[in-house]
């Protein structure tokens, strides 16, 4: 047997079935733990006890195989296979209770090993005792020493991913509060209104200055005038020559700085609306969007809804009152 044993291994291990980059990570949180050994077996009852004092609720599926004599070997690998192709199971733990070398031989069976070595879940071998040792432990993803510590390995503690979760939501609350009163602080600041509003406050204000500066032009061109006349009173007529042209070209600059400053504010007013028109709920409304209301609150999660509830869904344009048929949640 030693020398057979020792030549499988060497085969087996030629073919990279013991290679570590093989070897899968055991899930930090297993939806179900499979396990295949004896339904009579105390080892099973071991197992059964530690995951339940550890995580009372998690799911177990067990695969009963005969783990030791003839066809044990076939049997195992049988109940290793049924446990992937059921796919409820994250993590399978496969193994038996202490026993002589000839028991626990049909771990070592090549058919036993190419099943833990070719199963996409992550395996944990627990075979015997600390002290014992077979292939079945090699191919496996994680090797423990007992089926006890297999299961330790396999269940995480429920009161510790309570505990996790709390402090995790804790810190969520925290940091939404946090968000929430800067965004507050930030409208406050903003004066939110609505971007109409603020478009439409732009244009008086544009008008206003439109106004500010033809008022201020034609007081330039008053006092100009009245320069001018007194220029006339009092010096050559070449000086009044000079003078009329210098306020024909004063004029003229300030026509031209008017025009300027004119199309400068409408450019402004355009962008400022271009740019209030994007930050606009209801921009997302006009391009097919909608919002469900029920109960006068927003609908974001489907699973929050049954059949026969009332909506109010808001368009672009108006909005209509639509009755749930059916609930499909993400």
């Amino acid at each position: 047997l030693a020398r057979r044993l020792a030549e499988l291994k060497a085969r087996l291990d030629a073919e990279g079935l013991f290679a570590p980059e093989r070897k899968k990570l055991l899930p930090q949180y297993p939806r179900g733990i499979g396990i295949a050994t004896s339904q009579s077996s105390a080892a099973l009852q071991d197992m059964l006890r530690v995951i339940r004092e550890r995580h009372p609720t998690i799911p177990i599926y067990i695969a009963h195989c005969q783990v030791q004599g003839e066809g044990a070997a076939e049997d195992v690998a049988r109940a290793v296979r049924r446990l992937e192709a059921d796919g409820r199971a994250d993590v399978i733990l496969v193994g038996r209770g202490g026993g002589s070398a000839e028991d626990l031989f049909c771990f070592n069976e090549e058919s036993v090993v190419r099943a833990v070595a070719a199963c996409r879940i992550p395996t944990i071998s627990c075979v015997g005792h600390q002290t014992d040792w077979s292939l079945c432990d090699l191919a496996a993803d994680v090797r423990a020493a007992t089926p006890s510590h297999a299961a330790e390995l396999a269940t995480p503690v429920l009161g510790d991913l309570l505990a996790t979760l709390h402090d995790r939501e804790e810190r969520l609350f925290v940091a939404m509060e946090a968000r929430v009163g800067r965004l507050r602080d930030r409208l406050a600041r903003v004066r939110l209104m609505h971007p109409r509003q603020r478009l439409d406050q732009g244009r008086l204000r544009l008008d206003d200055l439109e106004e500010r500066l033809h008022a201020a032009m034609r007081a330039r061109q008053t006092r100009a005038r009245e320069r001018l006349v007194r220029v006339r009173l009092a010096v050559p007529a070449q000086r009044v020559q000079v003078a009329r042209t210098r306020v024909v070209q004063v004029d003229a600059r300030l026509v031209e700085a008017l025009t300027r400053r004119q199309a400068e504010g409408r450019r402004r007013v355009a962008s400022l609306a271009a740019r209030l028109d994007a930050l606009s709920p209801l921009a997302v409304l006009t391009r097919g969007y909608a919002i469900a209301r029920h109960d006068g609150k927003p609908v974001l999660d489907a699973s929050t809804l049954h059949p026969g509830d009332a909506l109010e869904v808001r368009l672009a344009r108006g909005s209509v009152l639509a009755r749930v048929e059916t609930v499909t949640p993400s």
